[in-house]
């Protein structure tokens, strides 16, 4: 079975070397390694990622936020997410606890 990944529709992050004009350019992103639905692949900008990952479709590779409605498998089923720079911490704003 083939799950299509949710894509990275847009980023706040704007420090981020994966960062040009809202759009993420890393191809793949993970989520959550750290307890929070944080987008673990955020860098700061200390020098410019090749725009190699331009015009391709960014995606969530892995989220470890298993207590997330979205999460099955330790994969994202949401079609797209946002990240949002929140307290210092690029945050997937598709994040819903499922226990709550």
């Amino acid at each position: 079975m083939t799950t299509e990944m949710a894509k990275v529709q847009d980023c706040s992050a704007l420090a981020c070397v994966h960062n040009r004009s809202w759009r993420c350019r890393a191809q793949l992103i993970t989520v959550g390694s750290q307890g929070i639905p944080a987008c673990d692949t955020f860098a700061a900008e200390t020098a410019k990622a090749t725009e190699s990952g331009a015009g391709k479709e960014q995606g969530v590779g892995a989220c470890d936020m298993y207590m997330c409605l979205r999460n099955r498998d330790l994969r994202c089923t949401a079609y797209t997410i946002k990240v949002r720079f929140e307290d210092g911490t690029p945050r997937c704003k598709a994040f819903k606890n499922r226990y709550k």
